[in-house]
């Protein structure tokens, strides 16, 4: 199941990273994962504080966290 929440956690990365931001619906629907395993992979990716969020009425929003991507970025070249 860890592994499935670590992929998980990845395709929300890269989601974000084409689209800037997206609610746990709009990640649910666009990844095909159950609203559960969305909330995990999220969990994930804010433990390591990968995430920002926004809160718009009664919608959280989730973007990358900028000075995190940059630092993926530093480590990966």
């Amino acid at each position: 199941m860890l592994e499935e929440i670590g992929t998980t956690a990845g395709e929300i990365w890269h989601y974000l990273e084409k689209h800037d931001e997206a609610s746990v619906g709009k990640l649910t629907q666009e990844l095909k994962k159950t609203e559960r395993m969305v909330l995990l992979g999220i969990g994930w990716l804010a433990r390591e504080g990968k995430l920002k969020t926004e809160k718009r009425n009664r919608a959280t929003y989730f973007m990358l966290n900028t000075a995190s991507a940059s630092d993926i970025e530093e480590h990966a070249a």
